[in-house]
């Protein structure tokens, strides 16, 4: 429950007004459905007395034009709910970004990326749902309930007792029944994908069963399959029909004993007497089942706030009070080893240094460190053993911010963002760009002028055009980074683009004494003089 509460806290802060503006509507919902059953019996009462046909035309004029406000009030209740709700999702992920953003990489990496998906989206709309959506729902309905059975106190107090023990013997019901509805309907879905799995294998199957003449064999498999998920079906319909009818019909049961208690006291003559507390039961079952269906859903949502809560307790590794680095002129691995979780290295002992000036080629077997050598010198990856050092500071007393800003760093997997080409420069390079920049560098990587927009993070272009928005980032970049980190930047390029791109290193080493320029490369460098030192990556 701390998420939830953080969340509430949060909302209480931040979006006062909101929530004032919600409570005001609120209580005028409640009195609109109070004044409503209470007209209701003066209009009935009033159309007894005088039975003419232009007051019950009035009556049901004045009926109607509460009811329209109340819907409107209500339409004003959940467009409340929802900007509630914007601020609620919105705090939730940016405290969640901000941890794995700054967690230590290899437990982020540890989780899964699909994992982490589903969790940002699935159960952060759990979490938004229950905050927002069921707790104020639950919340509201409660009170309109009691202020329900408070006036109807205030005219019969036996049948408000009695409508409050139907109350309470309906959440009594739904609180038994419903997990047992729910836990029919699981066994059913069960059933039907081991039927559905049954199935996929006599398609998966086709060659298998035409060559070695299986067809009798899945005849006969498939008929046991769909057998046991019509067995399953009929023992959960059985008892999941019967508890689902008990539940939908109680509403009607209620109204039976409330009319039946009327007609044994004195008011069982008063119709006006009859309809308002026929209508009243009605509401307020209809509210109770309201907060049953809303309760049930927050509490079936209760491990969301768990998964959440696991991941805003994610140890920072930010170092921001950390040395702050002008320029990198120097980086070194001593003694570096990095190890899966279950200790299995991907490589050892690997130490070397590189100075300003310096342009290394690492290279190594595929599976031998080579990207995750990179990632531990932009600071991604913390090494299992060993120090890194960067102008002989060790990384954990270096700003892990002040780190990023000195490092360009190229990989083969980096994801585009679906911004135009002047944005995207601009967003990479934390800096405005003209649009003469713009179009000479485009020019530069051989980018077609007439590209404007990158979308589907860049999964629709080819790996060449890809790559060029890669060296886009570099050549905005160059004047502020003082280490260039190149993971495998031309594989999959043609003859034409691997030239841009070796045009560009070109650039770069013009001021080489200003770098340090570490690259993966499986290809062969037509001019070696440029790299003055190889590393070569071993278990």
């Amino acid at each position: 429950m701390k998420v939830f509460v953080l969340v509430l806290k949060n909302l209480l802060k931040e979006y006062r007004k909101q929530v004032f503006k919600c409570v005001c509507v609120m209580a005028a919902m409640s009195v609109i459905q109070l004044v409503i059953p209470l007209s209701m019996k003066k209009l009935v009462a009033a159309i007894e007395a005088d039975p003419r046909l232009s007051v019950y035309f009035i009556s049901i004029l004045l009926y109607m034009l509460l009811w329209a406000v109340y819907n409107f009030i209500n339409v004003k209740w959940y467009k409340n709910i929802d900007i509630l709700g914007e601020g609620a999702l919105s705090f939730v992920r940016e405290k969640m970004y901000h941890k794995i953003w700054n967690c230590n990489y290899q437990k982020f990496y540890n989780y899964g990326i699909n994992k982490l998906k589903n969790l940002f989206f699935t159960d952060v709309i759990n979490v938004y749902a229950n905050v927002i959506m069921y707790s104020l729902n639950i919340f509201a309905e409660s009170v309109m309930i009691l202020i329900l059975l408070v006036a109807s106190a205030i005219i019969d107090l036996s049948m408000t007792i009695v409508l409050t023990i139907t109350v309470i013997l309906g959440f009594g019901i739904a609180y038994y029944t419903k997990p047992k509805v729910v836990e029919c309907s699981k066994s059913v879905n069960a059933a039907m994908k081991i039927d559905n799995a049954t199935n996929n294998e006599c398609i998966d199957a086709e060659e298998l069963i035409r060559v070695n003449g299986l067809q009798e064999y899945y005849i006969n498999k498939m008929k046991r399959s769909v057998h046991n998920f019509i067995q399953v079906a009929i023992q959960t319909d059985q008892r999941s029909i019967f508890l689902q009818n008990l539940l939908n019909n109680y509403n009607q049961i209620v109204v039976l004993i409330i009319t039946g208690a009327i007609i044994l006291t004195r008011n069982g003559n008063n119709p006006a007497f009859v309809i308002y507390y026929m209508y009243l039961t009605n509401l307020v079952i209809d509210k109770s089942q309201k907060i049953e269906d809303n309760l049930f859903k927050f509490m079936k949502n209760m491990a969301s706030f768990d998964n959440i809560g696991d991941i805003l307790e994610l140890e920072e590794v930010t170092n921001e009070g950390g040395r702050v680095l002008n320029d990198i002129n120097s980086i070194q691995f001593d003694n570096v080893s990095l190890a899966y979780e279950d200790n299995k290295y991907i490589f050892k002992n690997l130490s070397f240094k590189a100075n300003a000036g310096d342009a290394i080629l690492l290279r190594g077997f595929n599976g031998s460190g080579k990207s995750s050598v990179l990632k531990m010198i932009a600071g991604l990856i913390n090494p299992s053993k060993g120090n890194i050092k960067y102008n002989d500071v060790d990384v954990t007393d270096i700003s892990k911010r002040d780190l990023y800003r000195n490092i360009c760093f190229l990989s083969q997997e980096e994801l585009l963002l679906n911004e135009s080409v002047k944005d995207y420069i601009e967003i990479m390079s934390h800096r405005q760009v003209s649009d003469k920049e713009t179009e000479d560098w485009m020019q530069q990587v051989g980018l077609d002028k007439n590209f404007r927009t990158i979308s589907d993070n860049g999964k629709s272009l080819s790996g060449g055009e890809k790559k060029k928005y890669l060296l886009l980032k570099l050549l905005s970049l160059r004047d502020s980074v003082s280490v260039v980190l190149i993971d495998e930047a031309e594989a999959g390029l043609d003859a034409a683009s691997k030239e841009i791109m070796h045009n560009i290193e070109r650039c770069l080493f013009e001021n080489r004494d200003k770098y340090i320029i570490i690259k993966i490369t499986h290809e062969e460098i037509a001019d070696k003089t440029l790299y003055n030192k190889e590393i070569c990556l071993t278990r």
